[in-house]
C-alpha cells in the first residue's frame, strides 16, 4: 500500500497525541467505545495532517477518513465487548486477552481497508505488497495492543490509551515498512 505521507510528523502527532491524553487521565462516564471511537479520530487525524501535498487524496477524503476512523473504532469497542461477554460464560482465563488480541487484529483490518479506500490513490492501487503489509498491520496491532494491557496490569495503571497508543504505532509503523518488490 504506497501511502504519502511524513513519518516524523506522523509519529511525533501521535507521541504528543498519547501524552496528552495519558496526562488528562481517564475520563469518567464517557464509557469505553466513545473513548475508542476518539482515539480513533485521533489516529486518523494524525495520518491526515501527515499525508504529502502531492499524494493525490482530496481534502474531503483526508478529512472524511476521520470521522470514519472513528465510527470503526468505536464499533470495534462495541463488538470486543460484546465478545467479552460472550467469553465470560467459559470460565477462561485467557479469554479476556484473546478477545483483546483479535479484536486490536479485526480493528487493523478494518482500518487498513478505510485506509486503502479513502487514502490511496486509485492509480496506486496495484502491486502485491499489500498481503505482507496488512498482516504485519494485523499480527503487530495484535501484538502490541496485547503487550499495552500487560505492561498497564503489572504497572497498574488505568486508562485505556495503554491500549489505544501501542496499537496506533504498530498500525502506523506497518504502514511505514519496506516491502521487498516481488518483482525483479
Amino acid at each position: 500500500m504506497p501511502l504519502v505521507f511524513n513519518l516524523t510528523r506522523h509519529f511525533l502527532l501521535l507521541g504528543a497525541f498519547a501524552i496528552a491524553l495519558e496526562i488528562a487521565g481517564p475520563r469518567p462516564g464517557s464509557g469505553i467505545v466513545v473513548d475508542f471511537a476518539c482515539f480513533g479520530a485521533l489516529h486518523a487525524t494524525a495520518l491526515a495532517l501527515s499525508i504529502g501535498a502531492g499524494a493525490g487524496i482530496s481534502p474531503l477524503r483526508r478529512f472524511g477518513f476521520i470521522p470514519a476512523a472513528g465510527l470503526l473504532a468505536g464499533l470495534n469497542a462495541q463488538l470486543a465487548l460484546f465478545g467479552g461477554r460472550a467469553a465470560a460464560t467459559f470460565a477462561v482465563s485467557a479469554a479476556p486477552v484473546a478477545i483483546l488480541a483479535l479484536s486490536a487484529g479485526f480493528g487493523a483490518l478494518g482500518y487498513a481497508i478505510l485506509v486503502r479506500l479513502l487514502l490511496i490513490d486509485s492509480a496506486s492501487r496495484g502491486g502485491s505488497t499489500g498481503g505482507p503489509r496488512l498482516a504485519a498491520a494485523v499480527l503487530g496491532c495484535a501484538a502490541a495492543t496485547t503487550a499495552g494491557f500487560i505492561l498497564a496490569r503489572e504497572l497498574h495503571q488505568t486508562g485505556l490509551i495503554w491500549l489505544a497508543a501501542p496499537w496506533w504505532f504498530a498500525f502506523s509503523g506497518s504502514l511505514a515498512m519496506p516491502i521487498r518488490s516481488q518483482n525483479r
